[in-house]
């Protein structure tokens, strides 16, 4: 039948489906036909579709360990690795351009971009925001607050700041925001850090993030309960709407701070995990 519908031009291979099976005729038609005990005589309705080579990557990238999470945007691919790193890759070349100029203390399980800030959730209990200068990603704020790994964190889309939240084992959903701006007031506070007496400052600014020694701790702005497993996965849907997956099975919908749709009826598996909801 390829020979049959081939042009002179070309030596493109074609699939063909059975429509009344749905099933794509993977063998001569008289063996199909014997296969599923039909008459050589009935009127077989095929669809044509073009063969397609298998997809085989143009150009790729080794990195030392495993690679937990990926995000990209119109010019870098974003990666967080098991070694606790972030890498930025330029999409056209394939070749780094900036990595963090330190490392988590755990896996990173997840990336989020928006401009020249990386948030990037860990193993380690913490989630972070880095910001790109040059070819150092520079971490300048740690979110506080989670008790075990986090697992997803996702950007609110159109915000002015980053508005971002954050999920993982303890089964919560933090949200928090963070400013770049320089006009915030902050004042000094004096404590003890270290055993030999040096006094170091720590500082707090109008919304009472601690700030120390140019690092920023920023405390969640609103907690969300409701889930009875990990949440792995997180989605906004538009700027008012947020999705989060659970291993207990469940979708949850976020809206006003608050969940207001579960999905009851999902029979996902025990590993539940998502990485991309759409709807309404």
């Amino acid at each position: 039948m390829n020979h049959l519908i081939s042009t002179r031009k070309n030596n493109e291979k074609y699939n063909f489906l059975v429509i009344e099976d749905r099933k794509l005729l993977t063998s001569t038609l008289k063996e199909y036909l014997h296969e599923h005990g039909r008459s050589t005589e009935i009127v077989l309705n095929l669809k044509v579709l073009p063969s397609t080579m298998m997809p085989r990557p143009e150009n790729s990238a080794e990195e030392p360990d495993w690679i937990g999470s990926i995000s990209t945007d119109r010019i870098h691919i974003t990666t967080g690795g098991y070694d606790g790193f972030i890498r930025l890759y330029d999409l056209k070349s394939r070749k780094i351009v900036a990595t963090s100029s330190s490392a988590h203390n755990g896996a990173v399980k997840d990336v989020d971009v928006r401009k020249d800030f990386v948030l990037s959730a860990s193993k380690d209990r913490t989630a972070a925001v880095w910001q790109r200068n040059g070819k150092s990603l520079n971490q300048v704020a740690v979110c506080e607050g989670h008790n075990d790994s986090v697992e997803t964190v996702s950007i609110r889309p159109s915000c002015k700041d980053l508005e971002f939240v954050t999920a993982g084992w303890d089964k919560i959903v933090r949200q928090y925001k963070f400013s770049s701006s320089s006009d915030e007031k902050e004042e000094n506070v004096e404590t003890n850090e270290d055993n030999e007496g040096r006094r170091s400052k720590r500082q707090k600014n109008s919304k009472g993030d601690g700030v120390v020694s140019g690092l920023r701790r920023l405390q969640p702005l609103s907690t969300l309960m409701g889930h009875t497993g990990a949440v792995t996965c997180s989605k906004w849907l538009d700027d008012d709407k947020l999705c989060t997956g659970s291993y207990d099975r469940s979708v949850r919908r976020r809206c006003d701070f608050c969940f207001v749709f579960l999905s009851p009826n999902l029979t996902h598996s025990p590993h539940f995990a998502c990485r991309y909801v759409c709807g309404t």
